[in-house]
């Protein structure tokens, strides 16, 4: 499976080593450039250096191959964009999202992400 990875950061490097562990083809996008070095150079991963945010650069990625893309990156808007833009401009798939706001999963997903994910909601979903 093609997975497209964007947003820097720890949950995103946990992520990847995950998946790179497995049969998939994982890019990250990120515009951290020391980020994707060190990513590229701990895992099986490609690197895309830009704004995941950008069409441009989800387009240079190539994007339009990709089965899935997972938006990693602090900002809930940010990555229900990069969710958006995957699924209506580029045809993905299956989109997944982090978000750091609980009211936000129910919303994202009525407006086409494929799952919205909060980790105290899925806990709190545990107990």
């Amino acid at each position: 499976m093609r997975i497209a990875v964007t947003g820097g950061n720890e949950y995103t490097e946990f992520f990847l080593g995950i998946l790179a562990a497995g049969k998939n083809r994982v890019t990250v996008i990120d515009r951290d450039k020391e980020f994707c070095e060190r990513v590229c150079g701990a895992y099986d991963v490609d690197a895309i250096l830009g704004d995941p945010c950008q069409e441009c650069v989800l387009e240079e990625a190539g994007i339009r191959n990709f089965d899935v893309i997972v938006a990693l990156g602090p900002e809930d808007t940010d990555n229900f964009e990069i969710c958006q833009m995957g699924k209506k401009i580029f045809g993905i798939r299956k989109t997944l999202c982090l978000v750091r706001n609980p009211r936000n999963v129910e919303l994202f997903e009525k407006l086409g992400v494929d799952q919205a994910v909060n980790i105290p909601v899925i806990i709190a979903g545990m107990l």
